[in-house]
């Protein structure tokens, strides 16, 4: 959860206890068609403690993560029998939980406090903690309309705007199953509020899906440059927007023109090196003179020095459009982008790899491209928007640690977001990292997938809300 919403939650642990404590129904209605009896259940963001506390008192081995540490002492004054059964995690990380620990997972009314840009590594977490075959239930709060509750309510909790068919979608992609749905009435009585909850069982966790090789290489992967995010963010910003300019091959790879990844790194590295401060992006890197540096940083800083006083990177992507550069800034550039390929070729092209001794790129000198399976192109094309997202703030982590902890993520994020298009409004991705989440702005691919999953989810929810719904009322 954002910075207001654990605030929210911390600063009136006692209000938000008492009302879930008082409220009856809910979740735990669900709690006989999700879980085994007698299984072993995780509660992720267990609040006052009152699930958790049902889940043990119905004979589940129950534990649960509260993130919040008010919140934890409230739900132990409510329920002292939880005491050495709940501790302080959540989301994305839940690294106090050890992989394949848990027969089932409840997540109810957390996912919708969860910044979008960690959806991916929550899943991922969520998936790493649970048996194979094992079972998630989860609840989302959806309008009287059907449509996903977003914007900050008055406590100022953030709620996302995740839908139902949403993060249906991103949790099939991740190996998971819909068995369940159903739709319930608010258990606080709140009449512009309404759940959907679903339950999931985990099918797969081998890692030969494609979804696996990226989430290696993000989170698992080691890295002491910053290159390998900037490919993957490369990778999933074309795939997006120009999925198109793949070349698909007869022996079912797709060709990407080096030269297409190289332009989007010349974006993304500019305000870096622009900036008055030195951001280290490779382990070791200095700014003292013969010291240690990536190997692009000399010309690219050229580029953007020549650039100062006219307009910065947004009016040097115009003048290149134009083909107007002057004979100064053309050569320049050139080399800036030579260097870029050859620490793309030589760089994350070799060294990325979706498990022990598997390369997942290849380079085509001849037709200077990048080459990769049709089936990973694919998946970054689907899962484009929240592999761009987790690159992004993983980027912004990976620097904050390289330059030991002497810049903030925030400062990272600002510059790895920054609008470098005078033509393009860039906003969602401000919205998306920043205090603007609320206003519900996102890209247009984004907005089209959200209206999309929105309107069939709408009909999937009228047609099989009858055929599994034992609960009636929820809260949250």
């Amino acid at each position: 959860m954002d910075d207001k919403t654990f605030f929210a939650y911390d600063s009136q642990a006692k209000e938000f206890a008492e009302r879930y404590e008082n409220c009856s129904g809910g979740i735990s209605e669900w709690f006989n068609v999700a879980f085994p009896k007698h299984c072993k259940v995780l509660d992720v963001g267990a609040g006052s403690g009152r699930d958790l506390a049902q889940l043990l008192a119905g004979g589940w081995e129950a534990f649960g993560v509260e993130p919040s540490p008010s919140l934890i002492e409230e739900a132990l004054r409510c329920h002292p029998e939880l005491q050495g059964r709940l501790a302080q995690d959540g989301l994305p990380g839940l690294s106090t939980i050890s992989d394949h620990s848990f027969d089932g997972i409840l997540c109810s009314a957390v996912l919708m406090h969860i910044p979008e840009e960690e959806l991916f590594d929550s899943i991922f977490s969520l998936r790493r903690v649970l048996k194979p075959g094992g079972r998630l239930l989860i609840s989302l709060p959806i309008e009287p309309d059907g449509t996903p509750t977003c914007g900050r309510d008055p406590t100022g909790r953030i709620f996302n705007g995740l839908s139902a068919g949403k993060i249906e979608w991103l949790l099939c992609r991740c190996g998971f199953r819909k068995i369940g749905i159903g739709q319930s009435e608010d258990a606080l009585g709140r009449t512009e509020r309404r759940w959907v909850t679903l339950l999931f069982s985990l099918e797969g966790t081998g890692g030969s899906r494609n979804i696996d090789r990226i989430e290696a290489v993000l989170n698992r992967d080691k890295k002491t440059a910053t290159y390998k995010l900037a490919l993957f963010r490369a990778f999933a910003e074309i795939a997006i927007t120009h999925y198109n300019w793949a070349r698909w091959l007869p022996n079912g790879k797709i060709a990407l023109p080096v030269d297409l990844v190289a332009e989007k790194w010349l974006v993304y590295y500019w305000p870096l090196f622009e900036s008055d401060r030195f951001i280290p992006q490779m382990n070791g890197e200095s700014p003292q003179p013969g010291g240690k540096k990536i190997l692009f940083r000399g010309s690219l800083a050229e580029l953007a020095r020549l650039s100062q006083g006219q307009g910065g990177l947004p009016a040097f992507l115009v003048a290149r459009n134009g083909k107007a550069l002057s004979p100064d800034h053309e050569a320049q550039m050139k080399k800036a982008l030579n260097d870029i390929k050859t620490a793309i070729i030589k760089g994350p092209v070799v060294y990325a790899q979706g498990g022990p001794g598997e390369r997942l790129f290849d380079y085509d000198a001849r037709t200077r491209c990048i080459l990769m399976g049709a089936d990973l192109w694919q998946e970054f094309s689907l899962m484009g928007p929240w592999v761009r997202e987790a690159t992004i703030l993983r980027w912004s982590e990976l620097t904050r640690d390289l330059a030991r902890q002497e810049i903030g993520t925030g400062e990272i994020l600002e510059l790895l977001i920054r609008d470098s298009s005078p033509a393009r409004n860039v906003r969602d991705l401000r919205d998306l990292f920043g205090e603007t989440l609320n206003s519900g702005t996102k890209s247009w691919p984004d907005r089209l997938f959200r209206s999309f999953c929105e309107v069939i989810e709408v009909i999937a929810l009228q047609r099989e809300v009858e055929r599994w719904e034992p609960g009636k009322k929820h809260c949250a």
